[in-house]
């Protein structure tokens, strides 16, 4: 509305000590000092919007940096097909890797090193320290193993 045009004009010419705009008949002109502050306002606001659309990928997995931990024996099986697959449905990401056992994994997503974990816990384990570890945190697994035991056909257990 106009009064609160005014008004914030009034307190922009306040605070830098200038009038910015001027009387010219019946309208209104930006004085020398409104040119330089319209100038620059359109710098901002571009920058603005630079900074949105970064945002905007960064929420979208369009653009940035995921850190991702792992255990040792999963970088070279795991890992490198999830990271492929995330690679190719988000050819922006970069990827940071930290190669770490799950308690040194789940330490380092606390302490925002890292932004995701691939690590393991011994299920219906309650001593298991590691499985304690993940309390508080988002936990979504991503298959589970089959175990074999493997004998001799002769042998019976």
């Amino acid at each position: 509305s106009q009064p609160a045009l005014s008004q914030t004009l009034r307190r922009l010419e306040a605070r830098i000590g200038v009038p910015v705009t001027a009387r010219a008949g019946r309208g209104v002109v930006l004085t020398e000092a409104g040119r330089v502050l319209a100038r620059h306002a359109e710098t901002v606001v571009h920058a603005i919007d630079r900074a949105a659309d970064e945002l905007d990928d960064l929420r979208g997995l369009r653009a940035g940096t995921v850190r991702v931990a792992a255990f040792p024996s999963a970088s070279s099986t795991v890992v490198p097909r999830l990271l492929g697959g995330l690679a190719q449905a988000h050819p922006g990401l970069r990827f940071g890797y930290l190669e770490a056992e799950p308690p040194e994994a789940v330490a380092a997503i606390r302490a925002r090193e890292a932004d995701v974990a691939v690590t393991f816990a011994y299920p219906d384990d309650p001593d298991d320290p590691d499985a304690r570890a993940l309390d508080g945190l988002e936990v979504r697994p991503l298959w589970r193993e089959t175990l074999w035991a493997v004998l001799p056909e002769a042998r019976a257990l």
